[in-house]
């Protein structure tokens, strides 16, 4: 081949395998024998993969490779391109990414269809003088490109409306009325024509370029366009971007999210675990105070749940301050594998853990005594070493270290004695025994404080070491040497303290003998009590009984008698009882229009009832409760608007049966009550709504199936539970959920929970829930209907949501066929359920409040706090009766106050529970911790 021979290279373009390129092949050889055409193919290309940059930089890298090959195989070679497409992109950027010196002559570059932008830069390329024309051949109808330049990144629509800038006759944009892949169709009957018109002449014949038609913009709608399409850069990479963001926190972002807070729910779960238990309960506050600093929950409900599971853990942990406080000044502790001072500060001594501590407060010092097993570097070996450690209580410093290596095994018996005539000297005896042998060295350590001095003296067992009664000498006898019995060896007791004295030898006399003792006289010296190194349980929290404080150790015989005219739970905490009803005026009393009962009558029957109560109601208002007479088996539930203190206004009187009905709950808000009625064999039961305000009372369209027991309302969301027994089932509860709507009371879900099977045959039970202790309970707090119930059971129960037309019309159908509207069993959804309250075999008490989130669960005398929102035990279960010995008897009430303490009456007592943090502190609270588990900067790794 002649290193001279033309070339000419075509690449196509997406989605097609270039047969265009064979044809014209052909046509330039006919043309042009002379001329080697290479084909480039690169399969079949997708648009998918168009799409994504790091695709098309593939394949622009393959291409260049396989040119680099074709320009080193035909040194000298100049080489003609025709592409078209994706084509062009193909080209133009593997000829920008190839080094001048390395790039052939190029007379022609011929583009058709090009996805390049308007705006490309030709200037290196033409700057290399290398490439000498660019033709640049435009379908002005080319649909394709109008998507390219709007949707595809780093693509543009060259090939519909040429190229920007000075192109002189260096680029030649030629426009021709047609789409993108108008240059391949025939016209007429010549599938080449337009190839063997515009392409050969300038591939094979090296001929200059045919002019063609202008660009024309088609009017101000077209002009538009064009403008706006210039612009597509940007609002492309920011499309290109929003879908990578998209991607992103989709693909990566949202999923790793979901795993955390999936993960940060089990260890809230784990951590609200152990808030009840005293030893668990600062791992708990920990880990809980770990999740609110890392923002893991962010909804308003999770933030408030996990606030006050650790609001409550918190007020059981004491801080550092209030652990050392028990501790008396100049206690040496031992805490987190350290060692510790209290003084003015605490301070962590350079201590090993000692055995044993002796305080000896006159000298203002303690003996700390330690054991360790030491090295013997120059005869490689290892002995144990005891050390007495001599420390300055006032000035916290180590006085002195006096250290004794031995080969045996200590008999952990110290004896300490500071001497009376001398009190800055401190004797200290203690035995070594051998480990192989049954023989014994006892050391004497005298330890002079004055001179910061000791000397250490061993007697090995064969010798005896007596003091003499005068408590200033010392004689040494054997015993087991004849010769030896008829001296001794005797010296001043400073011999034990300084090395240059000596001892000298006189003849032993029997009244010699009895002046000296195995041990010294107690006139010489006091043995100090040996302390030991207290060690400190830090974090620790407080049992939860010392939160409560009794603020009336026992009642008066006059409260005591009105335990048998208690308040209404029902009602509100802040219920009364009206002792004398001389004290109230009914000169101003009015009965509501369609009352049956005369004015007179009513007065005088209201007067004459027992136990009236006076409830507030909304705005302030007050209402006096009380029931009365009505007819034969029936009575009338008498509920009064006062006027003031003293005065009763408008009286309204509700009949219900005598035998089981009565029973009334006001809401939360206060602006409506429930009358509940019994079911007799000539009442139908059921309950009714009286607005208060107005003493209206509404009917629910669907009467529950049994008694109604229980009752809550949510006047914020019109909402209305009540609880029915069902027959037959004891300790169940049929739940029904009304809407108020207007005048009218509507059905919107019903569903059953029955109690745990407790083996009796349903024959065998007893009237259906009787037995008042085995009642389900019901209150309203933070928007949850709780539920309790047998056994040992909480259910927190949600609003129906509002059913749908469909749900309506199948229910306006069945009530066509049954008289009970029909709705599923799961209408009322359920929040959460906690089991094994472990209060008790029967059904807890339930008592809330408006504005608060936290629960008091009550069997008997114990009790338990649970968070509204999930059930998660706050504190952990508690006898008031044991807290003292006046505390006796059942618990008549409980109120949550406003700032959420507790205060609770027992027969016997009365007793409040402080209050925990508020709400809002606690993120400022878990931020630093520091006082709860650093003692001096160091945390506990216990």
């Amino acid at each position: 081949m002649s290193a001279s021979r033309p070339i000419l290279i075509t690449v196509h373009g997406i989605r097609t395998f270039g047969e265009w390129q064979e044809r014209l092949k052909s046509l330039v050889q006919d043309a042009n024998p002379n001329i080697d055409v290479k084909s480039y193919r690169y399969g079949y290309f997708s648009v998918i993969a168009f799409l994504i940059p790091i695709f098309r930089w593939l394949a622009v890298r393959s291409f260049r490779n396989r040119l680099r090959e074709i320009i080193q195989e035909n040194p000298g070679s100049p080489i003609t391109i025709v592409c078209h497409s994706f084509g062009t992109h193909l080209v133009a950027h593997a000829l920008c990414g190839i080094k001048p010196d390395d790039l052939p002559v190029i007379p022609a570059l011929i583009l058709s269809g090009s996805v390049l932008r308007s705006n490309f830069n030709w200037r290196r390329l033409r700057a290399t003088g290398k490439l000498k024309l660019v033709v640049n051949d435009c379908g002005t109808n080319d649909g394709i490109l109008v998507l390219s330049q709007m949707l595809v990144l780093l693509t543009g629509m060259a090939g519909r409306v040429g190229f920007y800038g000075f192109t002189d006759d260096f680029i030649v944009n030629r426009y021709f009325a047609g789409g993108h892949s108008h240059y391949f169709r025939p016209v007429g009957n010549d599938p080449d024509s337009f190839m063997r018109e515009w392409w050969v002449p300038i591939a094979a014949l090296a001929q200059a370029p045919k002019p063609a038609g202008a660009l024309s913009l088609g009017g101000a709608l077209q002009g538009i366009l064009h403008a706006f399409m210039r612009i597509a850069d940007p609002l492309k990479g920011g499309l290109y971007f929003g879908l990578i963001a998209i991607l992103v926190f989709f693909g990566y972002v949202q999923p790793r999210r979901e795993t955390a807070l999936e993960e940060g729910r089990r260890q809230y779960q784990a951590a609200a675990g152990q808030v009840g238990s005293d030893r668990l309960v600062s791992d708990a506050v920990a880990s809980l105070a770990r999740l609110i600093n890392a923002g893991t929950f962010t909804t308003e409900r999770d933030v408030a749940r996990i606030s006050d599971v650790a609001r409550f853990g918190l007020q059981r942990l004491l801080t550092a301050t209030e652990v050392l406080s028990t501790f008396p000044a100049g206690s040496i502790f031992r805490w987190s594998g350290g060692i510790y001072f209290k003084g003015d500060r605490i301070l962590r001594l350079d201590v090993p853990p000692p055995l044993f501590q002796f305080r000896y407060s006159d000298a203002g010092v303690s003996v700390l005594i330690t054991e360790k097993v030491v090295e013997v570097v120059d005869q490689e070996r290892k002995e144990r070493q005891i050390e007495f450690i001599v420390f300055d209580l006032k000035h916290a410093t180590v006085l002195m270290r006096v250290p004794i290596n031995h080969d045996g095994r200590t008999s952990r018996e110290f004896v300490v004695r500071p001497l009376r005539a001398d009190r800055n000297r401190i004797l200290i005896e203690f035995a070594v025994r051998e480990i192989e042998g049954d023989d014994s060295t006892t050391y004497y350590v005298g330890i002079d404080l004055a001179r910061r001095t000791a000397r250490t003296s061993a007697i090995g067992e064969d010798i005896d070491l007596r003091f003499h009664s005068n408590c200033q000498n010392l004689a040494w006898f054997d015993d087991d040497d004849d010769d030896a019995k008829k001296t001794i060896s005797i010296a001043p007791l400073s011999y034990l303290f300084e090395d240059a004295i000596e001892r000298r030898t006189v003849p032993r006399h029997e009244d010699t003998s009895k002046s000296y003792s195995d041990d010294l006289h107690e006139d010489c010296g006091t043995t100090l009590e040996v302390l030991g190194v207290s060690r400190l349980q830090f974090p620790r929290s407080v049992p939860e009984q010392k939160l409560f404080q009794i603020v009336q150790a026992a009642r008066t015989e006059n409260e005591a008698a009105e335990d048998n005219c208690t308040p209404e739970r029902n009602l509100g905490t802040d219920t009364r009882v009206v002792k004398d009803m001389t004290s109230l005026d009914f000169t101003s009393m009015s009965l509501i229009n369609g009352t049956s009962t005369s004015l007179e009558q009513a007065k005088s029957d209201i007067q004459d009832t027992g136990c009236p109560q006076i409830f507030s109601g909304s705005k302030g208002k007050q209402y006096l409760a009380t029931a009365i007479a009505v007819g034969q088996w029936m009575y009338g539930r008498v509920i009064c608007e006062m006027i003031d203190e003293r005065r009763v206004g408008r009286c309204g009187i509700y009949p219900f049966a005598s035998e089981g009905g009565g029973s009334i709950w006001k809401s939360a808000a206060g602006d409506l009550a429930v009358l509940g009625d019994a079911r007799t064999e000539t009442n139908p039961g059921g309950f009714t709504i009286v607005e208060l305000a107005s003493g209206t009372q509404l009917a629910p369209n669907d009467i529950p199936p049994g008694n109604i027991f229980a009752a809550a309302v949510d006047s914020e969301r019109h909402a209305v539970m009540v609880i029915s027994d069902v027959e037959g089932y004891p300790g169940a509860a049929e739940v029904s959920a009304y809407r108020l709507e207007a005048d009218k009371v509507k059905l919107t879900g019903r569903r059953t929970f029955e109690a745990a099977y407790d083996g009796v045959p349903t024959h065998e039970r007893a009237s259906t829930n009787k037995n008042d202790a085995a009642r389900p309970r019901l209150v309203l707090t933070s928007g949850a209907f709780i539920l309790s119930m047998m056994p040992d059971t909480l259910i927190a129960l949600d609003v129906p949501k509002p059913a749908s037309w469909l749900d309506q019309a199948a229910g306006t159908i069945s009530s066509w066929f049954v008289k009970r509207q029909v709705l599923p069993d799961a209408s009322i959804p359920l929040r959460w359920s906690v089991q094994q309250l472990d209060l008790g075999d029967t059904v807890a008490e339930l008592t809330g409040r408006s504005g608060s989130r936290i629960l008091i669960a009550q069997v008997g005398s114990k009790i338990r706090l649970y968070s509204a929102l999930d059930g998660e035990a706050l504190t952990p279960r508690i006898d008031l009766a044991q807290l003292n010995p006046s505390c006796v008897g059942r618990l008549l009430l409980a109120v949550i106050e406003a700032d959420e303490s507790l205060a609770f009456t027992l027969e016997g007592c009365r007793l409040r529970r402080a209050a925990p943090a508020a709400a809002e502190l606690v993120p400022h609270l878990v931020y630093n911790l520091d006082p709860y588990f650093e003692i001096d900067g160091v945390k506990s790794n216990e």
